[in-house]
């Protein structure tokens, strides 16, 4: 995927979400930086992903600016699940079902683990039971959105290998 593309892609991200979290349930609402963050730390390089990576974090500073309470507290968390992405990427093989599975999983986890950190390390005061209870309504649209794009993108990936392209 061409860097034009992508920077359209996470700024046309960026500028539907207000217009999901309106249209959908709240249960419902895909975290779309999130999910194309993820997309790339799970099937990239990352020297191909680094202009596409601070468009991202400079758009989730931007959300956080007007969202949040505390400013920097999404691209930080967002940051912290990428490592651990990159991390598990070395260990195990893309194309693995059962991989991509585990990943979206992890990923969704440590994001959300992440952000509650952070914020109780700021004095705010919510459980971490209530982050475990709030967990699924953030894994499922999440999870729909990442294993739906992780197999468009490694399809191409193993289509590329097949053709003899791949290198």
């Amino acid at each position: 995927m061409g860097i034009k593309l992508r920077t359209i892609l996470i700024i046309g991200a960026f500028i539907i979400q207000p217009f999901l979290s309106a249209l959908l349930p709240a249960w419902f609402v895909p975290d779309l930086d999130f999910c194309i963050l993820m997309v790339m730390a799970a099937t990239m390089d990352l020297e191909d992903m680094t202009p596409s990576m601070v468009l991202i974090f400079a758009l989730a500073l931007i959300q956080d600016i007007y969202q949040s309470q505390f400013i920097g507290v999404t691209v930080l968390a967002m940051m912290i699940a990428m490592v651990v992405v990159i991390i598990m990427r070395r260990m195990a093989n893309v194309e693995n079902v059962v991989y991509i599975a585990v990943v979206v999983a992890v990923a969704n986890f440590v994001y959300v683990a992440s952000y509650w950190g952070i914020y109780s390390l700021l004095s705010y005061h919510y459980s971490f039971m209530y982050m475990i209870e709030r967990f699924p309504q953030f894994l499922v649209p999440n999870a729909v959105v990442l294993l739906i794009a992780i197999f468009i993108v490694t399809r191409g990936i193993i289509q590329k290998r097949r053709d003899g392209y791949f290198r």
